[in-house]
């Protein structure tokens, strides 16, 4: 068995694993993915056409859709980060640290794994920045709590190893301050948003943590474009629902305020 990244690569029964979630590979998928961990340099056509296809013709067209079957079935766990590189007139390489569950020693390692990580909680801070500014200039009359102030301090530090302390604090504001909407919005982002994994939580939990700030959200500020955006990435990033999403960007390309709302669709 091997470690890419955060997920687990069980060679044996041709399957990934990422917490409670499993991908079932075929049998060319594992092949390919597994060619890719045991060469430490990048994988070539001709060395793909060797191992997988033993020399038979295959066009490139062949080539290149198994690689993208590799590459949708490693996202279907994990799309914060590119897992597996394509190198100009090169070849194919795994993008992040690989580890066998018998060696601690990374065996592939390109640093990317934690930039992906860095950009992503630094696309959190975004989010909760243009929060924090809506509600100052909306409703300055409502001042935001110090355990909200120390939260966003705490994300700003961009250590996902502090996020269990921020929500800590962001549901300690909400006591403080029950009709503070930033506090709710910020919360239903996190869970939202697929860093949420790193809290070592179920899908379920995270859904059902996701969906209870949401729903407060609707209560308190049902136009608020951030509502929108945290039922778009909750729909996104755990419930699969392409609909939803499309549904939410038509809200916004249609007039509401389009900032840190218009880099998650684009992205999308």
């Amino acid at each position: 068995m091997y470690f890419i990244d955060q997920i687990a690569f069980h060679t044996n029964e041709n399957y990934l694993q990422l917490e409670d979630k499993k991908i079932s590979l075929d049998k060319q998928t594992s092949d390919i993915l597994l060619l890719l961990i045991e060469t430490k340099s990048p994988v070539s056509k001709a060395t793909l056409i060797s191992h997988i296809w033993q020399n038979r013709y295959v066009s490139d067209a062949a080539i290149t859709s198994a690689i993208r079957r590799v590459r949708k079935a490693i996202t279907e766990l994990d799309d914060t980060q590119e897992y597996i590189k394509t190198i100009s007139k090169v070849g194919y390489q795994l993008n992040v640290i690989v580890k066998n569950e018998n060696d601690v020693k990374p065996i592939v390692s390109s640093g990317y794994s934690e930039y992906y990580r860095l950009k992503i909680i630094g696309i959190l801070l975004i989010f909760l920045t243009s929060i924090l500014y809506w509600k100052l200039s909306v409703e300055p009359s409502i001042e935001p709590p110090i355990s909200y102030r120390q939260a966003i301090h705490l994300l700003a530090q961009k250590n996902e190893e502090s996020l269990p302390q921020a929500i800590q604090l962001l549901e300690n504001s909400i006591q403080e301050a029950p009709k503070f909407v930033a506090a709710y919005h910020t919360l239903s982002q996190l869970y939202a948003y697929k860093m949420s994994r790193h809290l070592g939580l179920s899908d379920q939990q995270i859904i059902a943590k996701a969906t209870e700030y949401i729903q407060k959200t609707i209560e308190l500020a049902p136009e608020h474009p951030d509502t929108l955006l945290s039922k778009a990435m909750l729909d996104y990033f755990y419930l699969r629902n392409d609909e939803g999403v499309k549904q939410y960007h038509q809200q916004v390309i249609e007039g509401l305020t389009c900032d840190h709302k218009c880099n998650f669709f684009h992205a999308y």
